[in-house]
Protein backbone atom coordinates (compact mmCIF):
# COMPACT_ATOMS: atom_id res chain seq x y z
CA UNK A 1 0.00 0.00 0.00
CA UNK A 2 2.81 2.35 0.81
CA UNK A 3 4.32 1.61 -2.65
CA UNK A 4 1.12 2.87 -4.32
CA UNK A 5 1.41 6.24 -2.61
CA UNK A 6 4.97 6.69 -3.81
CA UNK A 7 4.02 5.90 -7.40
CA UNK A 8 1.08 8.31 -7.29
CA UNK A 9 3.36 11.08 -6.11
CA UNK A 10 5.84 10.43 -8.91
CA UNK A 11 3.38 10.82 -11.79
CA UNK A 12 3.44 14.07 -13.77
CA UNK A 13 5.18 17.35 -13.02
CA UNK A 14 4.56 20.07 -10.52
CA UNK A 15 3.30 23.53 -11.34
CA UNK A 16 6.68 24.98 -10.37
CA UNK A 17 8.46 22.75 -12.90
CA UNK A 18 6.07 23.82 -15.65
CA UNK A 19 6.58 27.48 -14.80
CA UNK A 20 10.36 27.07 -14.85
CA UNK A 21 10.24 25.45 -18.29
CA UNK A 22 7.94 28.21 -19.59
CA UNK A 23 10.27 30.88 -18.20
CA UNK A 24 13.28 29.28 -19.91
CA UNK A 25 11.37 29.07 -23.21
CA UNK A 26 10.39 32.74 -22.82
CA UNK A 27 14.03 33.76 -22.36
CA UNK A 28 15.04 31.83 -25.50
CA UNK A 29 12.20 33.42 -27.49
CA UNK A 30 13.19 36.88 -26.23
CA UNK A 31 16.74 36.28 -27.46
CA UNK A 32 15.87 34.56 -30.75
CA UNK A 33 13.02 36.71 -32.12
CA UNK A 34 15.08 39.88 -32.77
CA UNK A 35 17.77 37.84 -34.53
CA UNK A 36 15.23 36.11 -36.74
CA UNK A 37 13.51 39.41 -37.44
CA UNK A 38 16.80 41.03 -38.53
CA UNK A 39 17.55 38.03 -40.72
CA UNK A 40 14.14 38.25 -42.42
CA UNK A 41 14.54 41.97 -43.10
CA UNK A 42 18.05 41.45 -44.49
CA UNK A 43 16.72 38.65 -46.71
CA UNK A 44 13.96 40.90 -48.06
CA UNK A 45 16.48 43.66 -48.80
CA UNK A 46 18.83 41.26 -50.65
CA UNK A 47 15.91 39.79 -52.62
CA UNK A 48 14.77 43.29 -53.60
CA UNK A 49 18.28 44.28 -54.73
CA UNK A 50 18.48 41.15 -56.90
CA UNK A 51 15.00 41.74 -58.33
CA UNK A 52 15.90 45.34 -59.17
CA UNK A 53 18.83 44.07 -61.22
CA UNK A 54 16.54 41.58 -62.97
CA UNK A 55 13.99 44.31 -63.71
CA UNK A 56 16.71 46.57 -65.03
CA UNK A 57 18.00 43.84 -67.33
CA UNK A 58 14.44 43.21 -68.55
CA UNK A 59 13.96 46.93 -69.22
CA UNK A 60 17.16 47.01 -71.27
CA UNK A 61 16.08 43.91 -73.22
CA UNK A 62 12.69 45.51 -73.86
CA UNK A 63 14.48 48.66 -75.08
CA UNK A 64 16.65 46.66 -77.49
CA UNK A 65 13.59 44.98 -78.98
CA UNK A 66 11.18 47.97 -79.16
CA UNK A 67 13.66 50.93 -79.17
CA UNK A 68 11.78 52.48 -76.23
CA UNK A 69 11.03 51.70 -72.59
CA UNK A 70 7.58 50.53 -71.53
CA UNK A 71 5.17 53.10 -70.09
CA UNK A 72 4.79 50.88 -67.01
CA UNK A 73 6.35 47.68 -65.66
CA UNK A 74 3.18 45.88 -66.75
CA UNK A 75 4.55 46.26 -70.28
CA UNK A 76 7.30 43.79 -69.35
CA UNK A 77 4.66 41.28 -68.25
CA UNK A 78 2.49 41.88 -71.31
CA UNK A 79 5.42 41.22 -73.64
CA UNK A 80 6.46 38.14 -71.59
CA UNK A 81 9.76 39.56 -70.33
CA UNK A 82 8.72 38.89 -66.73
CA UNK A 83 6.05 37.17 -64.69
CA UNK A 84 3.52 39.26 -62.75
CA UNK A 85 5.09 38.18 -59.42
CA UNK A 86 8.30 40.03 -60.34
CA UNK A 87 6.52 43.39 -60.07
CA UNK A 88 6.54 43.44 -56.25
CA UNK A 89 9.60 43.92 -54.06
CA UNK A 90 10.73 41.72 -51.18
CA UNK A 91 8.34 43.63 -48.90
CA UNK A 92 5.33 42.85 -51.11
CA UNK A 93 4.98 46.37 -52.51
CA UNK A 94 5.07 47.46 -56.16
CA UNK A 95 8.29 48.92 -57.52
CA UNK A 96 8.51 52.63 -58.33
CA UNK A 97 9.00 53.09 -62.05
CA UNK A 98 8.81 56.35 -63.96
CA UNK A 99 9.81 57.21 -67.47
CA UNK A 100 11.76 60.33 -68.44
CA UNK A 101 8.65 61.83 -70.02
CA UNK A 102 6.99 61.87 -66.59
CA UNK A 103 10.00 63.69 -65.13
CA UNK A 104 10.75 66.10 -67.98
CA UNK A 105 14.23 64.67 -68.41
CA UNK A 106 14.58 63.85 -72.10
CA UNK A 107 18.25 62.91 -71.80
CA UNK A 108 17.48 59.93 -69.54
CA UNK A 109 14.90 57.21 -69.85
CA UNK A 110 13.62 55.75 -66.55
CA UNK A 111 13.80 55.61 -62.76
CA UNK A 112 13.45 52.28 -60.96
CA UNK A 113 13.40 51.82 -57.18
CA UNK A 114 11.78 50.17 -54.18
CA UNK A 115 10.33 52.18 -51.29
CA UNK A 116 12.14 49.80 -48.95
CA UNK A 117 11.08 48.54 -45.56
CA UNK A 118 8.92 51.53 -44.58
CA UNK A 119 7.06 51.63 -47.91
CA UNK A 120 7.45 55.41 -48.16
CA UNK A 121 9.15 56.74 -51.31
CA UNK A 122 12.16 59.07 -51.07
CA UNK A 123 13.34 58.03 -47.61
CA UNK A 124 16.70 56.70 -46.42
CA UNK A 125 15.72 53.04 -46.70
CA UNK A 126 14.79 53.21 -50.41
CA UNK A 127 16.60 50.80 -52.71
CA UNK A 128 17.65 52.01 -56.16
CA UNK A 129 18.42 49.94 -59.20
CA UNK A 130 22.14 50.06 -59.97
CA UNK A 131 22.88 53.09 -62.13
CA UNK A 132 22.59 52.05 -65.74
CA UNK A 133 23.32 53.72 -69.02
CA UNK A 134 19.71 54.83 -69.51
CA UNK A 135 18.64 55.47 -65.93
CA UNK A 136 18.10 58.83 -64.24
CA UNK A 137 17.97 59.57 -60.52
Amino acid sequence: MHDKKIRLNQKGVTLIEVLIVLAIMGVFAFIAVPSVSRFLITSKIKATETELQTLQASLETYFMEFRKYPDSLDGLVKEKFLGKEALTDGFGRPYNYRTAAENNQPDMNYMLSSSGRDGIPNTDDDLQAPAGEHQFK
